[in-house]
């Protein structure tokens, strides 16, 4: 299992979770999103937590999985299974993402930015007591600012084939 943090990489930070199950260890993962963002703007109540554990595990029972928000490594900590990992980057950084994706202009995309990191911490502090961005939750940290979201989805694909003994297909020369 991955947990790491993007979210919609707007904000510095959301969780990314590959539940590796090695009996299916050849499927390609299911994607689960599952942003506070995302379950506000849709009118979602904000005790969400049970609903969406049981979404996770359910999730998890049909094979590899990764699993995008907050909370997260706080619902799958104990897992011997799970790679937590957090992806950040400059503030700058996150409005420019955020201004060319979201075609907005630089003061709706620094709202955007900041009130998504607002909504983090607060769903986590309020679910779960703890720091999202505590570098003690995760087993790796990426910075998709000075990496691109190529280069950490790279480093994350790597760390979990180590992680979880998973041959890396060999480079044709």
């Amino acid at each position: 299992m991955i947990t790491a943090s993007t979210g919609r990489l707007v904000a510095a930070a959301s969780l990314v979770v590959l539940l590796h199950s090695p009996a299916r260890a050849a499927d390609p993962p299911g994607v689960l999103w599952e942003t506070t963002s995302q379950m506000a703007m849709a009118g979602m109540p904000m005790q969400m937590p049970a609903q969406t554990q049981r979404l996770v595990d359910e999730a998890i029972a049909r094979g590899p999985l990764v699993i995008v928000g907050r909370g997260a490594w706080s619902m799958l900590a104990a897992r011997s299974d799970a790679l937590h990992v957090f992806c950040h980057a400059p503030r700058g950084a996150l409005i420019s993402r955020s201004m060319t994706r979201d075609k907005l202009n630089e003061q709706e995309a620094t709202r955007l930015v900041d009130e998504t990191n607002a909504h983090r911490e607060q769903w986590v502090r309020r679910h779960w007591n703890r720091d999202w961005r505590d570098p003690a939750n995760y087993d790796l940290s990426v910075n998709t600012g000075s990496l691109g979201i190529a280069g950490a989805s790279d480093i994350i694909i790597s760390a979990a084939q180590m992680k979880f003994g998973i041959a890396q297909p060999k480079a044709v020369v």
